[in-house]
């Protein structure tokens, strides 16, 4: 049984050893708008059905935690966790 307090990162490499998503990818793409550099990041993987999120931000990690925290619910679902 996993925990609660498992989330982001964590709960994403408990989902990817026990298999309940699969092909994970993490992508970024540096974009020159407006003379603001950014950083986007595409988060995709399957589970029943294939997901796809999209974040922005001026470095590559607070882009993916922005995804890993706005997706939690979704993880959490995904590994059983009850609220």
């Amino acid at each position: 049984m996993i925990s609660k307090r498992c989330t982001t990162h964590n709960l994403v490499n408990h989902l990817l050893q026990t298999k309940k998503i699969k092909n994970y990818e993490v992508n970024y793409i540096y974009e020159k708008q407006d003379y603001r550099n950014e950083w986007m990041c595409v988060v995709s993987f399957e589970s029943d059905k294939q997901h796809s999120y999209v974040g922005n931000s001026a470095k590559k990690r607070p882009a993916l935690d922005t995804i890993l925290t706005k997706i939690n619910p979704i993880l959490s679902r995904i590994a059983g966790i009850r609220e």
